[in-house]
């Protein structure tokens, strides 16, 4: 007979929606660690600056003659690597007895750039799928990278939240009495602050930061999962297993963390996939807010804000692509949650 999990999991294969969610978010992770790798902008922070290319139009080629002045360095997956010399974009060249002149028209009009013979190049043609910001940088890959700061931010925070509302929920309600009676009060007097306000205290304690967004975020989203915890474990602690370890001796955390916490993975799996959600909805209001990462590394939330202007003065697409990339995680991540759901009813 096939185990309660493996027909939880065959009733969620067949939600064409969740499935569909969930690759979407792998893709989306797979997108963000490899993120120097497959984005046309392979510099820390994806900071490569072009002012003569600035705000081009979606879909853009543009070439480039690049200057090696600098010695080759080896990136790394999560860094990426420097420029060895600048990058000259063209529309045309003319070549000189002593030199080259580069000619490029763009948002801002003509510019020319002139490379002595002694200078060597190569050429190298770059294609921009979302155009660029106003500095002259690829939007694609920012928007690719301030996914791997979001949804990063996103899985730790769980994470920690996972572990703190655990600890807590369990223990309120394996113990009971007067230990229930306590934490019970805690987790409804931080359940009483607003989310946003808590994260903002937090930030602005800790300071601004990757490390302290994170650790703001996951203390700030446990206490629906100690609810959860606390009220299912006050169940299974009534079941004969957990009556018969005890009158055996089994030592609570033995009880609680191999016998009893095993039957919540269900319910912990749906309510992490909605504070999954509110992390991403969190890190990004905190980044718009300027309280967030700060740049020039990318997030969806201050790339909202830097280009913020822009809704109601043209290229409306620099504001629209970070905020639809939250709408669809957020949304992909409710979707995911309500399929698990569902699937763990037929279970």
């Amino acid at each position: 007979m096939s185990s309660p999990t493996r027909i939880a999991f065959n009733a969620w294969i067949k939600q064409p929606f969740g499935v569909i969610s969930a690759a979407y978010l792998l893709l989306l992770t797979l997108l963000a660690l490899f993120a120097p790798w497959v984005s046309n902008d392979s510099t820390p922070n994806a900071n490569r600056q072009c002012l003569p290319c600035r705000l081009a139009e979606p879909g853009r080629n543009i070439d480039f003659a690049l200057i090696q002045r600098n010695k080759p360095k080896v990136g790394n997956l999560f860094d990426g690597q420097s420029d060895v010399g600048p990058s000259i974009p063209f529309d045309s060249k003319q070549v000189f007895s002593n030199g080259t002149l580069f000619t490029f028209q763009g948002y801002s009009g003509s510019n020319k750039e002139w490379i002595n013979k002694d200078e060597r190049y190569t050429i190298k043609e770059r294609t921009f799928i979302l155009g660029t910001d106003p500095l002259g940088r690829d939007v694609w890959s920012r928007l690719i990278l301030g996914g791997r700061i979001s949804l990063g931010i996103g899985w730790l925070s769980v994470l920690v939240a996972l572990f703190v509302g655990i600890s807590i929920g369990a223990a309120a309600g394996f113990f009971g009495g007067k230990i229930d009676s306590f934490l019970s009060f805690f987790i409804n007097l931080t359940w009483s602050i607003p989310t946003l306000l808590l994260v903002m205290a937090i930030t602005i304690a800790l300071g601004k930061g990757w490390l302290p967004t994170f650790i703001a975020v996951g203390l700030s989203t446990w206490v629906e999962i100690a609810r959860v915890t606390r009220a299912e474990i006050m169940g299974l602690k009534q079941r004969d297993f957990a009556l018969a370890g005890r009158i055996l001796g089994v030592p609570a955390m033995r009880l609680i963390w191999k016998h009893i916490l095993p039957g919540l993975r269900g319910p912990l799996m749906v309510v992490s996939a909605s504070n999954f959600a509110g992390a991403v909805l969190i890190e990004s209001g905190l980044s718009f807010l300027g309280l967030g990462i700060q740049p020039p590394a990318p997030t969806w939330g201050n790339m909202m804000e830097s280009h913020r202007h822009f809704l109601i003065s043209g290229h409306i697409h620099l504001i629209l692509i970070p905020g639809l990339a939250i709408l669809s995680v957020v949304l992909s991540f409710i979707v995911l949650g309500d399929s698990i759901k569902k699937s763990l009813k037929t279970a």
